[in-house]
C-alpha cells in the first residue's frame, strides 16, 4: 500500500497472475539485499520517515475524516430529503389529491 508507506518504505514487486516466480523472487531479492546494506546513516533516515508517515495515519485523525465525510453524506441525503418533500408538496402529493 504505497499511499500508507509513501516514501518512507521500500517495496518489493508486485506479484502479477501472469509472472513468472522464479524471475519475481529473484527481484524480490534483490529489493531486500538492497534494504539489508543500507549504512546506519540510511536505516536511520528510513527510520525516522517511517515515524514521520506513521502520524499522518493516527488513529483519531483517521475517524475524524470518516466522520467528516458521513456528516456531509448525511446532510447531503438530508437536503435531498427536504428538496423532495418540499417539491412533493407543490406538486400536490397523491395522498393530498385522493382526500
Amino acid at each position: 500500500m504505497t499511499e500508507v508507506g509513501g516514501e518512507a518504505a521500500r517495496y518489493i514487486p508486485r506479484l502479477k497472475h501472469d509472472s513468472d516466480i522464479g524471475e519475481w523472487a529473484a527481484r524480490c531479492s534483490l529489493e531486500l539485499s538492497a534494504l539489508l546494506a543500507l549504512d546506519g546513516e540510511e536505516r536511520r533516515e528510513l527510520h525516522e520517515a517511517g515515524f514521520g508517515q506513521a502520524t499522518r495515519f493516527a488513529s483519531d485523525r483517521a475517524i475524524e475524516g470518516y466522520l467528516s465525510v458521513y456528516r456531509r453524506v448525511f446532510e447531503m441525503e438530508r437536503a435531498d430529503h427536504i428538496h423532495l418533500r418540499a417539491r412533493s408538496r407543490r406538486m400536490g402529493s397523491p395522498a393530498e389529491s385522493a382526500g
